[in-house]
């Protein structure tokens, strides 16, 4: 049966993960809660809103305020790149391997970890391209940082010193 993709998409406090199956006309989706909780939840439920939240009551809550600030969207986008089979990055991030780790699936655990070090101009790297998101292997750095540390720079040991060629 086909069905429409919510992967990627947010409803209320949760975000979703993934298709689980399809059963009695509906499908099912794996979903991640604001809270830290996963949960499965019925496609008719998440786009019709009466399902907003894993139960935990953050549907409730008071959110952390900072959706405006620009590290949330980073934090979303690296999500979706991740998560996402439908986003234009995800060959190169999720469809290549990369991960985001668990507790990085709330905003609030990720500001945690990297807040104390954001800047305004700065990116989010991962200092090993292979390796996932999380706080050991992420850093704040500066685009032109940023372009040192890509899967297709090549470097060239000359006379004269390492060359970098783009």
């Amino acid at each position: 049966m086909k069905t429409l993709d919510l992967t990627g998409q947010q409803f209320g406090k949760l975000i979703v993960i993934g298709f689980v199956k399809y059963h009695n006309h509906a499908s099912f989706w794996q979903c991640h809660c604001a809270c830290g909780n996963e949960t499965i939840v019925r496609g008719p439920d998440l786009r019709g809103g009466k399902t907003k939240s894993c139960g935990c009551g953050a549907a409730n809550q008071p959110t952390h305020g900072m959706s405006g600030h620009p590290a949330y969207n980073v934090w979303g986008s690296m999500l979706n790149r991740c998560n996402n089979p439908k986003a234009q990055a995800y060959k190169n991030y999720g469809g290549r391997g990369i991960k985001v780790c668990e507790a990085w699936h709330s905003f609030e655990n990720f500001w945690t970890d990297m807040g104390s070090t954001w800047q305004r101009g700065l990116t989010l790297d991962r200092r090993n391209d292979d390796g996932h998101y999380n706080k050991a292997n992420c850093r704040w750095i500066t685009r032109k940082e940023q372009a040192f540390n890509k899967r297709n720079n090549v470097f060239v040991d000359t006379p004269i010193g390492k060359l970098f060629l783009v």
